[in-house]
């Protein structure tokens, strides 16, 4: 029984301090995704990053693309990164 219990505060504290390095993987990933995507689109610097992730991440016709995207660069898979944010098709931003 104390195996279990101390398997459990181990198992649980490892995932705890995974956490915030997990996070900010995740932030960092995305940043670099948006930074490619207003690349990529033309996006203006005056439309700000949440619009940018907002308007791509409601984008029916991109979800399969940026899924692919999301997964690729997550797994250093830079070509297939590419490749998939290249065929994202760039939606049209009004001037704020």
């Amino acid at each position: 029984m104390k195996i279990l219990i101390l398997t459990t505060l181990i198992v649980s504290s490892m995932s705890a301090l995974a956490s915030p390095y997990d996070n900010l993987a995740h932030a960092l990933n995305e940043q670099v995704m948006i930074k490619d995507l207003r690349t990529h689109c033309d996006i203006p610097p005056t439309v700000p990053d949440e619009k940018v992730k907002s308007v791509f991440l409601n984008s029916q016709i991109n979800h399969q693309s940026l899924s692919a995207a999301g997964s690729a660069l997550k797994d250093g898979r830079h070509d297939q990164y590419q490749t998939s944010i290249e065929s994202i098709r760039c939606p049209t931003f009004v001037k704020q």
